[in-house]
C-alpha cells in the first residue's frame, strides 16, 4: 500500500490533483482494476501504483486563526507564516481549516492534515510513511512582502525536501512556474522567437511570438531585482535541482538526473525528482484570472490592445493534474530522468478570444474597441504607477501587474513539445475551461448586473 502527500491541496491545481487521484481509485473499482479514471481521459492515465483508498491521499491544509481587534491581521500572518489573504477576519477558531477547498476534500474522502510548511516536525512525521510527494503550495498573493513569500516558497520548500529525503518516499513532483524565465531583451535573443502571419486592418503582417523552452535562461534570483514571486519561485526551484543533483551523484548518474537505468532498478534509498513549470491556469476554482476578466467587463475602459491579437499559452487545471501524474508515472518507469524540467502549457489564446468567451457566457457582444500599441506603451508606466495606489482592487492588481502588461503587448508561448513528445495529450479546450469557471463563479449570471 502506498500513500501520496499533496501540499496546496485547497488551491486550484492541488484540488484538481486530489480529485484526479481519487477518481483513478474509483476507476479501478468500476473497471475491474484497470486504474483508468472514472471520467473520460483520452490517454487513459492510470493512478499512482499502490494507492488503494482515498485515505491514502494525504492533503496538507493550513489552519485558519481567529482575528480580533487586539490581534491584527499582520501579526497573525507573521505568527502563522501565511499570507494575509489567507487569514480571515471573523470567527474561525484557531487550528480549524475551513472554506470550499476543504469541503471538496472532505467530499472526496481524502485524509486532511492540518498544518503548514513551517512545521518541520509535522512534515517529518507525516512523510515518514509517504511514497509520493506533490508540492503545489506557494504564496502567490499579490500583496505579500518578499519575506512572506520567501518563508513559503523557499523555506517551506526546503522543509518539505528535508522531510522527503529523510523518509521512505521515492518521488517528489515540484510545481514551479513559467515566471522563472528571463523576459529581458537579452534573454529573447538567447532563447529565440518565431513568427506567424496575422491580419491587421486588412493587411497581412508578422506577429513575433516569444517561445520559452525548458532550456531558456532564468531571470534574477537576487532580492529586489524582480517581483518577489518570481525571485522566490526561482530560488525554490533551484533547491529542488540541488537535491536532485545530490542524489544523482550518489547513484553515479552525473549531474542532472538519477538516470533511467537506476530508476528501473529501483535502488534502495533512491529519490526521484521532477519539476513542472506551469503556464497561466484558467478554469474551475479560478481565484484570479476569471474573476478579473468578469470585473473588467464592468469597467468602461478599453480592454484590448492592438486589436487584442496578442496571445498567451493557457491551461485548464484538470490538464495540469493529468500532466503531473503522467510525468510521475514516466519517472517511476524510468522513461525520463530524475531532475528533468517540463513546461505544462496548452493552447495559445488571444485576449480577444478570452473576452469573447466571457461575452458568450453572459450573452453580450464581445468588446471591440481597442487602443493602438504605441498609445499603450505611452500609458504603461502610468498603469504600473496607479497599481501601487489601488492595492485591493483585484482587476487592477491582476491586469496592471508587470507580467499582465507584458502579455497585453507581446505574445508568449510556453513550449510544451517536450511533454507532448512523451505521448501526453491535453484534453480540455480553453474555451470549455473558461466557461466551466464562469458557471462555477457566477451560476446565475448576476455579476455584470451589479
Amino acid at each position: 500500500m502506498a500513500k501520496v502527500f499533496i501540499t496546496g491541496a485547497t488551491g486550484q491545481v492541488g484540488s484538481h490533483l486530489a480529485e484526479y487521484l481519487a477518481g483513478s481509485l474509483k476507476g479501478r473499482k468500476e473497471v475491474g482494476g484497470s486504474g483508468k479514471p472514472r471520467y473520460d481521459d483520452p490517454v487513459g492515465i492510470p493512478g499512482l501504483p499502490g494507492l488503494e483508498s482515498e485515505k491514502d491521499i494525504l492533503c496538507l491544509v493550513r489552519p485558519r486563526r481567529r482575528v480580533t481587534r487586539k490581534d491584527t491581521v499582520e501579526r497573525i500572518s507573521e505568527k502563522a507564516s501565511v499570507p494575509v489573504a489567507s487569514v480571515p477576519v471573523g470567527s474561525v477558531p484557531v487550528g480549524i481549516p475551513s472554506g470550499r477547498g476543504v469541503a471538496l476534500l472532505e467530499k472526496l474522502g481524502v485524509k486532511i492534515i492540518t498544518g503548514d510548511l513551517s512545521d518541520r516536525d509535522l512534515l517529518f512525521e507525516v512523510l515518514r510513511k509517504v511514497d509520493y510527494v506533490f508540492h503545489l503550495a506557494a504564496n502567490v498573493y499579490v500583496y505579500s512582502s518578499f519575506d512572506d513569500m520567501y518563508r513559503a516558497n523557499v523555506e517551506g520548500t526546503k522543509n518539505l525536501l528535508d522531510a522527503f529525503v529523510a523518509s521512505k518516499g521515492r518521488l517528489f513532483v515540484h510545481t514551479s512556474s513559467i515566471i522563472v524565465y528571463d523576459t529581458s531583451k537579452k534573454a529573447f535573443k538567447l532563447c529565440g522567437s518565431r513568427e506567424r502571419a496575422v491580419k491587421t486592418f486588412g493587411n497581412i503582417g508578422a506577429e513575433k511570438i516569444f517561445d520559452f523552452r525548458e532550456d531558456c535562461p532564468w531571470g534574477p534570483v537576487e532580492r529586489g531585482k524582480d517581483i518577489p514571486y518570481a525571485v522566490t519561485k526561482r530560488l525554490g526551484e533551484r533547491l529542488v535541482l540541488k537535491y536532485a543533483a545530490q542524489y544523482a551523484e550518489r547513484y553515479g548518474a552525473g549531474y542532472g538526473g538519477l538516470g533511467r537505468q537506476n530508476a528501473k532498478q529501483g535502488k534502495t534509498g533512491q529519490k526521484l525528482f521532477v519539476i513542472t513549470r506551469l503556464g497561466p491556469v484558467v478554469g474551475s476554482r479560478d481565484r484570479q484570472m476569471i474573476p478579473a476578466l468578469v470585473e473588467s467587463m464592468r469597467v468602461p475602459l478599453p480592454r484590448l490592445v492592438g486589436g487584442g491579437r496578442t496571445r498567451i499559452s493557457l491551461t485548464a487545471p484538470k490538464d495540469v493534474a493529468r500532466a503531473q501524474v503522467f510525468l510521475a508515472l514516466k519517472l517511476l518507469k524510468g522513461e525520463i530522468s530524475s531532475g528533468e524540467v517540463f513546461n505544462i502549457a496548452n493552447e495559445m489564446v488571444s485576449f480577444r478570444e478570452l473576452f469573447s468567451f466571457v461575452a458568450e457566457y453572459y450573452e453580450r457582444k464581445p468588446p471591440s474597441f481597442s487602443i493602438p500599441r504605441w498609445i499603450f506603451r505611452l500609458v504603461k508606466p502610468l498603469l504600473k504607477f496607479a497599481r501601487r495606489f489601488v492595492p485591493h482592487n483585484m482587476f487592477i492588481q491582476t491586469f496592471f501587474s508587470p507580467s499582465a502588461l507584458e502579455y497585453l503587448e507581446k505574445s508568449y508561448s510556453y513550449n510544451s513539445d517536450k511533454l507532448r513528445s512523451l505521448g501526453f495529450r491535453f484534453a480540455v479546450p480553453i474555451r470549455e475551461s473558461v466557461l466551466e469557471g464562469l458557471r462555477e463563479l457566477d451560476p446565475e449570471k448576476k455579476m455584470l448586473l451589479k
